[in-house]
């Protein structure tokens, strides 16, 4: 779903996905699956983990300059 849902995800959604589970999910899975439908699982992964950071970085730097303005 993230790999067609890149704006609509927001960042509680993203905060309560584990993508160390979700990997383990796709590499071990219950039933057996196409390689090519666990590609693109793992694509939508990346596209999480994408965001996920973007989002820190952003929160990281928000926190630098509120810093940096203090002083």
């Amino acid at each position: 779903m993230a790999a067609t849902l890149h704006a609509k995800i927001n960042r509680r959604k993203l905060d309560k996905l584990d993508i160390i589970k979700i990997c383990e999910e796709i590499l071990n899975p219950t039933v057996p699956m196409a390689l090519r439908l666990s590609g693109i699982l793992m694509g939508g992964v990346v596209i999480v983990y994408e965001r996920k950071v973007k989002l820190l970085y952003d929160d990281v730097t928000r926190f630098l300059v509120k810093i940096l303005r203090t002083n």
